[in-house]
């Protein structure tokens, strides 16, 4: 159970061992080993941006060595490498918690899902870590529902995984009767508030098994509670209609060791509080909960305001007779006074080596403007939600978006003009890199 003194020893933990927590206590004038609970400071996100902008160090870095200690790499939303930091107690923790859900559901032998290589390098070993033996079918027979069913009937999994839970409503909608073949749960990583009543009305168990990089969150639905429980104290809370309503972020150095679809959600200045809650099934602790956004982007009341995704890729590939290295998903702008958020998203073909581009995920995160959904094409590098009423520009010496383009300001062809103009601008870089290396070959 956390309680506040595990709080105050985290605080001094980390004020000894970080020098961000040092910056950042001594900036609010508190003195871990004199302070208490209620006077801890929240964290605001654009801190961390002050902190590395005045230092010109990263957050994450710690200077005193921990051999106890697990360091990742992944990408934040500062724009920057980020090297997170996970302690195999937490790690043990996180693990512990959903073995918690599967037991639960009395789950022990088989998870199956379909083929990927994200999914076999990272899901499997995740598995077997609870004697669970993983069982794929292969990508090119994943819609085929007659084959699936053969080799549910023939596997005989405890658990079925889907990450958005659109695969499992393609084989529902395909006759088979996922409810009713023995499975006793399905484990999904992200899926909209429609398909979870959709899954559940076919008498589905479902447990969820949300990751992040940039929140240094892991969490696992309990079958007695609307709750997420976390191994971290950032908490995801989903309200009673599964929608994610409140969100935070903890001591920043921790993260889900096997993200598969790294989520990012936050914006400079959001902040977060503790809160205490309780579960009958044993949990306990405080979380932090999402207090507000540091502003609400307005954008008009335009039903269908969107940047055409094919136009752009047509155009692009036309122009350069070469597939598009890398492509951005735009949401589809409905105003109403709040705020919009964009996904960028990007896949891999089993038929080719070129990055193409994969089509929404999750129709409670963005509204596609154009093209159908693609789920034959699984083999998923990072998913992130960018910053409300921007799109990504990507960075001409690497895969992983940098920095965001303001459009609130712009009209939709201004948008497009700018979009085509980023990946002119790509295409020529590459071109240029290709040249270069010809010349050197020769």
């Amino acid at each position: 159970m956390f309680e506040e003194k595990d709080a105050l020893d985290l605080a001094v933990s980390s004020y000894e061992t970080t020098e961000f927590y040092r910056w950042f206590y001594d900036k609010h004038k508190i003195d871990p080993y004199k302070t208490t609970y209620d006077a801890l400071p929240i964290l605001r996100r654009n801190e961390i941006f002050e902190y590395q902008e005045l230092t010109g160090k990263p957050y994450y870095g710690m200077d005193i060595p921990d051999t106890d200690l697990i360091r990742l790499e992944t990408s934040g939303s500062t724009g920057r490498p980020l090297q997170v930091i996970y302690t195999k107690e937490r790690w043990e923790k996180a693990y512990g918690i959903l073995r918690h859900g599967f037991d639960q559901f009395g789950i022990h032998k088989k998870i199956f899902t379909y083929h990927s290589i994200p999914l076999e390098k990272m899901l499997e070993p995740l598995m077997s870590t609870w004697g669970l033996e993983t069982k794929f079918i292969s990508s090119s027979d994943m819609l085929d529902v007659k084959l699936v069913r053969d080799a549910i009937k023939a596997e005989k999994p405890d658990v079925i995984y889907d990450a958005t839970g659109r695969w499992l409503l393609h084989l529902l909608e395909g006759g088979l009767p996922l409810g009713e073949m023995g499975v006793k749960a399905f484990l999904i990583m992200r899926a909209d508030n429609h398909d979870i009543q959709t899954l559940r009305e076919k008498g589905m168990n479902l447990l969820f098994f949300l990751p992040s990089t940039d929140l240094g969150c892991i969490a696992c639905s309990c079958p007695h509670s609307v709750s997420f429980h976390l191994a971290e104290e950032p908490l995801f809370h989903v309200s009673s209609n599964d929608r994610l309503d409140s969100v935070g972020e903890g001591e920043l150095v921790a993260t889900f060791p096997f993200s598969i679809l790294p989520l990012i959600k936050y914006t400079n200045n959001d902040y977060v509080r503790l809160v205490k809650k309780d579960c009958i099934c044993g949990f306990s602790g405080r979380f932090l909960q999402f207090i507000g956004r540091s502003m609400q982007v307005k954008v008009p009341d335009v039903e269908g305001w969107y940047v055409d995704v094919d136009k752009v890729y047509h155009e692009f590939f036309d122009r350069y007779k070469k597939p598009i290295l890398m492509m951005f998903m735009t949401a589809r702008i409905k105003g109403r006074g709040k705020a919009v958020d964009m996904l960028a998203t990007f896949i891999e073909s089993h038929e080719s080596k070129d990055p193409i581009l994969r089509y929404d995920l999750s129709n409670d995160v963005v509204s596609v403007g154009t093209g159908k959904y693609l789920p034959d094409l699984v083999d998923v590098l990072p998913v992130i939600i960018v910053p409300s009423g921007s799109i990504p520009i990507i960075d001409k010496k690497g895969t992983k978006p940098r920095m965001f383009l303001d459009i609130r300001a712009r009209t939709p062809q201004q948008e497009y003009n700018a979009l085509i103009e980023t990946l002119n601008e790509l295409a020529s870089a590459k071109i240029q890199f290709e040249d270069q290396s010809k010349t050197s070959n020769l």
